[in-house]
């Protein structure tokens, strides 16, 4: 194994002595924004109207046979949107993607994880797509297919700057491409 040349680069990647990493990114934070937005609105919602409830003292107001547990409905509305925000931060924070000389490399996952990888000789094609608000903010997917597969293999979700990770991607299957041809000439 070697150190990692990118600054940030995660922990868990093992890299072989020649390997470098090329380019190493996360979703843009902007996909989880309005996730987060709703998600404090609705807490800030259920709090106020806990507070409004237990002061409007409804088993009062209604009459006894009102119970009193559905004061506390909004409390819990608020705690399932603070534990919704805080998953979907943490799903967002622990996704990331590696681009090396040689591999790229998917992980996911909060309490375990998953650890996709191939080797970049075996792309065979890949896309770049944004929609027209993904474009505006500079994030989008990079879909690529590899020998052997007629489907996408990985999709690399909602990164920043789509088109320079693709163009990453595309330089080096070049050089990779390159150093082949280059050793079965010499091989002849």
């Amino acid at each position: 194994m070697s150190d990692l040349s990118h600054p940030g680069a995660p922990k868990w990647l093992h890299l072989s002595t020649e390997e470098q990493v090329l380019w190493f990114g996360r979703p843009h934070w902007i996909t989880i924004l309005p996730t987060i937005l709703l998600m404090v609105i609705m807490f800030a919602i259920a709090i106020t109207g806990t507070v409004f409830l237990d002061r409007m003292d409804v088993g009062a107001t209604v009459g006894s046979d009102f119970p009193g547990w559905i004061s506390l409905l909004p409390l819990v509305i608020a705690l399932i949107g603070l534990f919704g925000g805080v998953w979907v931060f943490l799903k967002w924070r622990y996704t990331a993607y590696v681009i090396t000389s040689g591999e790229i490399y998917e992980k996911r996952g909060i309490i375990s994880q998953n650890i996709d990888h191939f080797r970049i000789e075996r792309i065979q094609n890949t896309t770049c797509d944004q929609s027209i608000i993904e474009r505006l903010l500079s994030f989008g997917n990079v879909v690529i297919y590899t020998a052997g597969s007629g489907k996408q293999d990985m999709i690399l979700d909602n990164v920043p700057n789509p088109k320079q990770v693709d163009r990453t991607l595309a330089v080096q299957y070049d050089e990779l491409q390159k150093k082949t041809d280059q050793k079965s000439q010499t091989a002849k």
